[in-house]
């Protein structure tokens, strides 16, 4: 629960607009010795600005394992359960190309319940005391304002969104769950900004995609996106650490590089790749070299707004691609590998997953991007 100063911010006033709902699992049968279905509890469509100034669009969704609660009854409607220490929050971005309106928050869903369940798996057959029982403290999928789409015209002014407007929402929403103590620093987070204090709440950024990018873009300086220095909630941008990790599914890191030079497997679609990239960037090329982590300039990462200097905690990068995606070459992932690995010391480590399938398959299907992120999460 919030302390009663915490209760009377905004913040935790729109927080408590939105009920709990339970996440059930799927089949009949629970895992042996869970007792129960529920595998933990979600909130859908919380605005992350405050009540009255939220577009349709500026929302996320939270879930909590059903460990949290340690009974089968749903939180207080005004309160998010506090991970244990040293646990885990894992905040995803989808992708989308910044202006696909079939692509939401929700396509984490089947990537969330394979995490909810393999939790749950584990707790039933581990002692209380096992890491496993507390490693993952919940779950968080963004929403964020969409760039208008030709093929899905609307009126709605969450989808007339033009560069910065796309990574402005997310640094938004990242402050939002600072406040609620989501991320270490916040005003309901009492531990210390070291991401690497092995008691501290620790957090990984996750994104698919154009999600991926943005994931990568809350690491740049701020000027990059001509934003202010502070992000939108007034909030020390010092206390705010970096992720322990960011993971790109299938990410878009150079688009200029691939619409001035597609390998030949993917070379018929730099025309679309231009349309979506004018959509929302506008059509300066130079604009789409400084915002892309891979053809920004030179030592980018630890800039932005979430800290760095000296002493700062280090990053692991995770890029996740697949071979048989018909819509973003590996080469997509070479150039981001090799940019990542000339920016230390800041970036301790980058790792290469493959992926199956299509661009896509790695959310529908949720395995994959579950297992990958349950890895980093055992990591850290």
């Amino acid at each position: 629960m919030p302390s009663a100063a915490a209760a009377a911010d905004p913040v935790w006033d729109t927080w408590a607009s939105v009920p709990w709902t339970a996440v059930n699992l799927p089949e009949p049968t629970s895992p042996a010795g869970c007792g129960t279905n529920i595998l933990g509890w979600l909130k859908t469509g919380v605005p992350y600005l405050p009540r009255g100034e939220a577009l349709s669009l500026q929302t996320l969704d939270l879930w909590i394992p059903s460990s949290a609660t340690g009974t089968g009854v749903a939180p207080d409607i005004n309160s998010l359960p506090a991970g244990q220490p040293g646990s885990v929050w894992i905040i995803y971005i989808h992708g989308g190309a910044w202006r696909d309106p079939r692509i939401t928050s929700a396509s984490f869903n089947p990537a969330a319940t394979n995490l909810l369940r393999a939790l749950a798996s584990e707790n039933s057959s581990s002692s209380s005391s096992s890491s496993h029982c507390t490693k993952l403290a919940g779950l968080v999928s963004l929403n964020y304002r969409l760039s208008p789409h030709p093929s899905h015209p609307s009126s709605d002014p969450a989808r007339k969104a033009k560069h910065p407007d796309h990574i402005s929402d997310v640094l938004a929403a990242l402050s939002f769950l600072s406040r609620l103590g989501v991320i270490p620093g916040g005003a309901n987070n009492n531990n210390n900004n070291n991401n690497n204090n092995d008691n501290s709440t620790k957090w990984i950024l996750a994104g698919h995609s154009c999600g991926a990018t943005l994931s990568f873009q809350t690491l740049m300086p701020r000027y990059h996106f001509l934003l202010p220095l502070s992000p939108p909630e007034p909030l020390t941008p010092a206390v705010l650490p970096p992720p322990s990790a960011v993971v790109g599914f299938n990410g878009l890191y150079d688009l200029a590089g691939f619409i001035a030079d597609a390998p030949e497997s993917h070379a018929h679609l730099r025309d679309g790749y231009r349309e979506f990239t004018v959509s929302a960037f506008g059509g300066d090329e130079s604009v789409w070299r400084a915002v892309c982590p891979a053809s920004c300039e030179p030592g980018w990462v630890g800039k932005g707004w979430l800290g760095h200097g000296e002493g700062a905690a280090k990053i692991v990068a995770v890029l996740v691609q697949s071979r048989e995606d018909q819509l973003v070459p590996w080469q997509q992932l070479e150039r981001m590998r090799d940019c990542l690995e000339r920016e230390g010391p800041i970036v301790q480590e980058v790792r290469v997953r493959e992926a199956r399938g299509e661009h896509d398959e790695i959310w529908r299907e949720g395995g994959r991007m579950a297992e990958v992120l349950w890895e980093v999460v055992e990591g850290l």
